[in-house]
């Protein structure tokens, strides 16, 4: 067991995860389902010590986590050494692996089109825009602010005019892009709740039958009209 001097680092991410496997037992319950003093306990979820390689071991197999969970390191808190490895690579939690891995076997027709669109390297770009809008937005809250300034001030003068002016077009240019991710988003993102519901399939046998209905109609239709009129009548 190490113990933490004082103006050393501590074990932050040990620390609240020990804390999350805690839950909502006091101190007192914890430590007995550990098998440990309620001292040792409160040392670990006060930071003040880490428990050494063997009491990691000990507290990931009694709670049923990964060391490496447990020390911040993966996002998976099963043990199981696939789904760490997976995890680690990826980075996704072990719950996200096993929910695919369920589709896999209980929906593998919902598993091939997510696999297609994970694949594609659209999705990559896409992301990667949208994530970038956040420093964008930050800069054109500070550039409506200074705008906002400008009017408020009134006469700027030449140089401070054309100053805000460039700006003005730099904030529409660059609020034409976001709007064109969010654009893009959301085709990306239909096409996929298409791709999975079945949408444009059904989509496309409906447009070619009722094209086929269209020209059945045109050819024989004109042969059955009034048949309806008549059978009111009777």
């Amino acid at each position: 067991m190490k113990r933490i001097g004082d103006g050393e680092a501590r074990a932050p991410q040990f620390r609240k995860r020990f804390d999350e496997l805690r839950g909502n037992r006091s101190n007192t319950e914890f430590a007995q389902f550990l098998d440990m003093s309620r001292q040792t306990v409160g040392f670990y979820l006060n930071g003040d010590r880490i428990p050494d390689a063997g009491g990691l071991l000990y507290i990931s197999e009694k709670c049923g986590v990964s060391v490496d969970w447990l020390l911040g390191k993966s996002n998976a808190t099963d043990p199981n050494e696939a789904i760490q490895y997976i995890s680690k690579t990826t980075g996704i939690s072990d719950l996200a692996i096993k929910n695919l891995q369920r589709l896999n076997k209980r929906h593998k027709d919902i598993i091939e089109p997510l696999d297609k669109i994970l694949s594609d390297d659209t999705l990559e770009f896409l992301l990667t825009n949208l994530f970038a809008v956040e420093d964008q937005w930050e800069w054109l809250l500070t550039c409506i602010g200074e705008l906002d300034s400008a009017v408020e001030q009134g006469d700027l003068g030449e140089d401070h005019y054309w100053e805000t002016e460039e700006k003005v077009e730099m904030c529409d240019k660059v609020f034409r892009e976001i709007r064109q991710y969010r654009f893009e988003a959301i085709d990306i993102f239909t096409n996929i709740v298409n791709v999975i519901s079945g949408y444009d399939e059904m989509s496309k046998r409906l447009s070619l039958s009722f094209d086929r209905w269209d020209q059945f109609n045109a050819r024989y239709g004109t042969q059955y009209e009034g048949s309806d009129d008549d059978a009111t009548q009777e």
